[in-house]
């Protein structure tokens, strides 16, 4: 049986065999820019600093659809793998786009960015010798993953309504930064502390709390911040040397709502996966 992986481009994946890309955008005044484009990320932080009506746009229903009735003229079944319904309409279209056909499955990840990748390769290198239901079984598992991300910025949470006005001018004057969690696939606030210092002890004291091995599945992403994310895994690894951490961008759609200078940290037990 020849199953199609669909994912969108949160995920920061290039299409590849069997693989497929759904681009999201992000509308700038009148300038759109695709995620996973080869886009100058400088360009798109200053425009991003410098304006103030920006949108996320989730896939037309239309390029779905189109996209999964090429797919099974080649393959048997078709298992798309969104960003979490939490924070996006993109499953929803996904679902809408699937209609009664019982050979696609749209699979919310709960997740995004590092941690929707991890679970997409996860479906590619099962797909040859499990069912999608097999597949859909380890991916829940996967929904377990942990997500912090610390916002460095609070003008823009306070674009997408997360803080109000004089939270935003208070927090940037006494350097609050919040680090919010994915919880159930919804982004919410665990956590505020001063100072990248603090963010980073405060991340390192969640691995601890998790009980995070060298086993297990670690990994930072960055908006824009390459070296407060580097900082932040010399400290782990110099804590926990024989820890092996990848790094990746976060994608533009995520970074609109977290702003330039945010790191994220996402891990989960090996074991349970």
């Amino acid at each position: 049986m020849k199953i199609a992986i669909v994912t969108d481009s949160t995920s920061m994946l290039k299409e590849d065999k069997d693989l497929f890309i759904v681009p999201l955008s992000v509308m700038v005044e009148e300038e759109t820019f695709f995620d996973n484009d080869d886009v100058n990320e400088d360009e798109f932080f200053k425009v991003l600093k410098s304006s103030e009506n920006i949108t996320t746009s989730q896939p037309p229903i239309g390029i779905v659809e189109a996209l999964f009735s090429n797919l099974l003229e080649s393959y048997d079944k078709v298992l798309y793998i969104t960003i979490s319904s939490g924070i996006s309409g993109t499953y929803s279209s996904g679902f809408i786009a699937k209609g009664e056909n019982e050979n696609i499955f749209v699979y919310d990840s709960f997740l995004t960015s590092v941690a929707l990748k991890n679970m997409v390769l996860k479906a590619l290198s099962m797909k040859e010798t499990h069912s999608i239901e097999e597949i859909i079984k380890e991916l829940d598992k996967m929904r377990e993953t942990n997500i912090y991300l610390a916002v460095d910025d609070l003008s823009f949470l306070m674009r997408s309504g997360r803080v109000n006005k004089t939270e935003a001018t208070l927090g940037n004057m006494f350097k609050v930064k919040p680090i919010l969690q994915f919880e159930k696939g919804k982004i919410e606030l665990d956590k505020k502390v001063r100072g990248r210092n603090k963010v980073i002890n405060y991340l390192l004291d969640m691995i601890k709390e998790h009980d995070i091995t060298k086993d297990d599945f670690i990994m930072i992403a960055y908006s824009s911040g390459y070296d407060y994310a580097l900082d932040l895994k010399n400290k782990i690894v110099e804590k926990y040397p024989d820890f092996i951490i990848e790094m990746e961008r976060l994608s533009f759609v995520i970074s609109v709502h977290t702003g330039p200078e945010t790191i994220g940290l996402c891990f989960y037990k090996e074991k349970s996966c």
